[in-house]
């Protein structure tokens, strides 16, 4: 086979493997599109993301994820084992912020909450972490269908991790055996 021929199959793979992913994604698009949708409607300052971090932990028990939850307070962690093989974790954050919304969009945030000062503060998703978190399960939805037709078409043993949690990082109980996140899940 002519190394032309060569490229030109191999480019046919990957077209074929771009468009099923292509796929996939147009067909997961709504129901992403509508959790984007109230996430940004229902934000929740940091600290106090207790039904974002339900919303997030019922995707992915949906999913076949083992979720922990309370993770530090409100975070979630989702694992989907697949053998003793690397893992893959993806992160998100769940909290808002104390902003109010004025964009005039439809599905604006008109949320206020009581901030750990004791103030009344409008909430907003200013910084995209209703997207970061859309993101997230997305790919954990798009990983998990990946795993299971790599299991039937050959063997393999990655598995994945989504973490949850508030800002940049999850502080755990003082009394918590482990260092991070990472150890103990994994």
């Amino acid at each position: 086979m002519s190394v032309e021929n060569r490229i030109a199959l191999l480019f046919c793979f990957w077209a074929a493997g771009a468009a099923a992913q292509t796929a996939a994604i147009d067909a997961l698009y709504p129901e992403m599109d509508a959790l984007y949708l109230d996430l940004h409607k229902t934000p929740e300052l940091s600290r106090h993301e207790v039904k974002t971090a339900a919303k997030m932990a019922e995707r992915l028990r949906k999913l076949g994820f083992e979720v922990a939850t309370g993770v530090g307070g409100t975070g979630v962690v989702g694992v989907l084992r697949n053998g003793s093989g690397p893992t893959v974790a993806l992160r998100t954050e769940l909290d808002a912020l104390p902003v109010e919304e004025k964009t005039g969009l439809v599905y604006a945030s008109t949320v206020t909450a009581v901030d750990d000062g004791g103030k009344q503060v409008h909430v907003m998703h200013a910084c995209g972490h209703d997207v970061h978190m859309t993101s997230w399960v997305a790919a954990a939805t798009l990983g998990r269908s990946r795993n299971l037709r790599k299991k039937r078409a050959a063997p393999h043993s990655s598995s994945i991790m989504n973490v949850g949690s508030r800002r940049s990082s999850i502080k755990l109980p003082r009394n918590y055996e482990a260092n991070t996140v990472w150890d103990t899940y994994r």
